[in-house]
């Protein structure tokens, strides 16, 4: 399957998939990149914001560093929603659950398990999506 992304009547890329790899062709120049299973992060995000967007971030760190891809939404949408905004913070919620459903897991990481992290617990186990709980210092437990 071919797929061609157009911006102002010009081809920007060609991406062409082929088995577990993606060729992309960007005009300059052609390289390979393997495709890595996406983990979902599940860590608290509200109460002291700084210090839980600060470790969520070293979660996703930690993820990428085992050789997946981390999706951790609560730390891309707040830079344009607002998690104060109740109709930001449903339609945030309804979009962590369409990633999760793209996922091969979901890590949860801390002590603390919020609402948030609550409702993304119960939609993996609806979705059959196995869930790995590790503790603040990346030790797996359970």
């Amino acid at each position: 399957a071919v797929m061609r992304i157009y911006s102002k009547q010009r081809c920007f890329a060609r991406t062409v998939q082929r088995q577990s790899k993606i060729v992309l062709s960007t005009g300059v120049g052609i390289g390979e990149v393997s495709m890595r299973e996406k983990i979902y992060v599940c860590s608290p995000y509200r109460g002291d914001i700084a210090k839980n967007t600060w470790y969520a971030s070293a979660y996703a760190r930690f993820v990428l560093e085992m050789g997946y891809l981390p999706v951790a939404p609560h730390i891309y949408f707040p830079r344009f929603m607002f998690d104060e905004r109740a109709s930001d913070r449903e339609l945030a919620m309804e979009m962590n659950h369409q990633l999760l459903a793209e996922c091969r897991e979901l890590w949860c990481f801390g002590d603390e398990v919020t609402d948030g992290m609550s409702k993304e617990l119960e939609w993996a186990a609806e979705l059959g999506i196995r869930v790995r709980k590790f503790a603040d210092n990346f030790e797996e437990v359970g």
